[in-house]
């Protein structure tokens, strides 16, 4: 079940071991290298994958809606290697100073995307909130890619801070939820939560924390201009894109599953997992 996700993880070692012993002009390579891990993945996504099942010992799970978001970051990902080789290699129209480190730059972008693939199995909040870092923090890197350039240090250093910031509403949260119900899995929190104070302090703290984290209104407007300046630095501008989807299918998911245990009307968690979304 979990194929995929190996797949491109061997892909990302693969690549940061043979930059080691490849010469300049043979790092051109390691764009195949990626995008081949990144095809057998989503091969493997569609081949050996099941629609449905769980693993390690329900931490990890697979349904419907995880599998086709999966596909699309691969296929995303993919894309994103394809329209930055040639500007990574020199061959692009449009020359960029401090645009290189190839192998790094594949093997962030691989760990990155396997992070939003086990971000959208997730079942436990321990899994979940790894899982969302091992997506974004690769991204703070290529924010600021452009070590020479001002604005490029300046895109990376707003993204750490709001995503530290954000990271510390989510941990707190989630610590609150498992305090209040001693559990780690999402169902078994569903099914132990009571309305109360300290429940809406946690459910405030996650739901703002992935505002932030994920640009969710208004969490978007600190992160817009970093976004769209890390975006004319480098085209990772799909990249962001990739973890709000992975972030909105997995907030809808705990917002569902909040609302379910506060026994609120099927209506009204629609509404609010629509609003998530």
């Amino acid at each position: 079940m979990m194929l995929p996700e190996i797949i491109v993880i061997a892909a990302a070692v693969a690549v940061l071991i043979l930059d080691l012993f490849l010469t300049e002009r043979g790092r051109a390579a390691l764009a195949y290298v990626a995008m081949g891990g990144l095809a057998a993945a989503f091969l493997a996504t569609l081949l050996a994958v099941p629609p449905a099942g769980e693993m390690l010992g329900g931490r990890f799970g697979m349904d419907g809606v995880a599998w086709w978001f999966k596909l699309i970051f691969l296929l995303a990902g993919f894309v994103t290697v394809v329209i930055s080789a040639d500007l990574l290699d020199g061959s692009a129209r449009v020359r960029m100073r401090g645009i290189g480190f190839r192998g790094e730059y594949y093997c962030l972008l691989l760990f990155s995307i396997t992070g939003m693939m086990v971000l959208i199995s997730a079942r436990d909040i321990v899994s979940l909130y790894v899982s969302l870092e091992l997506a974004t923090i690769p991204l703070f890197v290529l924010a600021a890619w452009r070590r020479g350039d001002a604005q490029s240090g300046e895109a990376g250093l707003k993204y750490v801070i709001i995503g530290a910031l954000a990271s510390a509403l989510i941990l707190y949260g989630l610590g609150i939820l498992y305090g209040l119900t001693g559990q780690t899995d999402l169902a078994a929190i569903r099914g132990a939560l009571q309305d109360g104070p300290a429940f809406w302090l946690a459910a405030a703290l996650v739901m703002a924390g992935a505002g932030f984290k994920l640009t969710i209104v208004p969490g978007e407007c600190p992160l817009e201009p970093t976004s769209s300046t890390a975006a004319r630095q480098m085209r990772t501008s799909s990249a962001p894109r990739r973890v709000r989807a992975t972030g909105h299918g997995s907030y809808a998911r705990v917002i569902r599953s909040i609302c379910t245990a506060l026994a609120v009307q099927s209506i009204s968690a629609s509404f609010f997992s629509t609003c998530a979304v």
